[in-house]
């Protein structure tokens, strides 16, 4: 969905652009070829950017993979000076809810709003009292905690939400509903540490979702391409270890095939089965 919000913002940049045609021209559409060369399957293979694989029906598959464009979402924000930020404000402003339909999406621009929104308050930041009431008011923190919540309802299990919401509700002076997402985050930390000692059998349920457990590890220890892994999951042990889950599948199949992917890379992955966000032992 990022995709769309991007568009935007390039047709934005596309129609503020000025240009007056000082030398005429026109496309006669001819195609002439301007080289001929021949390119083996041997080639092919050694190219770092194509995979092939033999399919079932003694077929050959090749995938071309390249990346086109990056874009992180803390550059929305990374933009210096107090007079960039009516930019920042607009890029917002453009988003619509249809595009909050996955659990990272809607968590990373949780933050974008969270930030936007304590970058503009600064100038009261001398003043507690001035600031939480300006807080309490700032339609960014408003959505900021309405995509958390959201986050949530994508996965319950997802605890880096709750820990967000509380610290949220904390500096607006809401301590009841502070230790209510602080309890959730204990109670679902709880039910995750559970779970890694619980094993499934491989049935299909509905309601059922299977995850990867990837290892506990110290501080300095966790690889760093385990970040890029889908819908991971930091589970603190204690101040030094910190487990993590990846992958968020509905059947064991693909569980599965996740499962000896990331041991092939060497990881010492075990399944968890979850359903409606709480561990089943099978």
């Amino acid at each position: 969905m990022q995709k769309y919000f991007f568009g935007i913002v390039t047709l934005i940049l596309i129609s503020a652009c000025k240009h007056e045609l000082e030398q005429p021209s026109w496309n006669t559409q001819w195609t002439v070829p301007i080289a001929h060369s021949s390119l083996s399957i041997h080639q092919l293979q050694q190219d770092s950017i194509v995979s092939w694989d033999t399919l079932e029906n003694n077929n050959l598959q090749l995938v071309y993979q390249q990346e086109l464009f990056q874009q992180a979402m803390d550059s929305l924000l990374n933009i210096p000076g107090k007079s960039k930020l009516g930019q920042v404000k607009r890029n917002l402003n453009y988003i619509t809810n249809r595009l909050y339909d996955s659990r990272d999406w809607t968590y990373n621009m949780a933050v974008v709003n969270y930030d936007y929104g304590t970058r503009v308050l600064e100038r009261y930041k001398k003043d507690p009292k001035k600031w939480q009431d300006k807080a309490k008011q700032s339609q960014y923190l408003k959505n900021a905690i309405k995509l958390f919540k959201l986050t949530i309802r994508y996965d319950k299990l997802y605890l880096t939400p709750y820990q967000n919401l509380a610290y949220i509700y904390q500096e607006l002076g809401d301590e009841n509903k502070a230790q209510k997402y602080l309890k959730q985050f204990k109670k679902r930390r709880d039910e995750l540490l559970r779970s890694f000692d619980a094993t499934t059998d491989g049935f299909d349920r509905e309601g059922t979702i299977f995850r990867i457990h990837l290892g506990t590890f110290g501080e300095y220890e966790a690889p760093a391409d385990m970040f890029d892994e889908p819908f991971l999951i930091t589970v603190p042990i204690n101040e030094r270890q910190t487990s993590y889950l990846a992958g968020m599948f509905e059947k064991f199949s693909e569980a599965k095939e996740y499962l000896n992917k990331m041991r092939e890379k060497g990881y010492e992955v075990t399944m968890k089965a979850y359903k409606n966000g709480d561990d089943i032992d099978f």
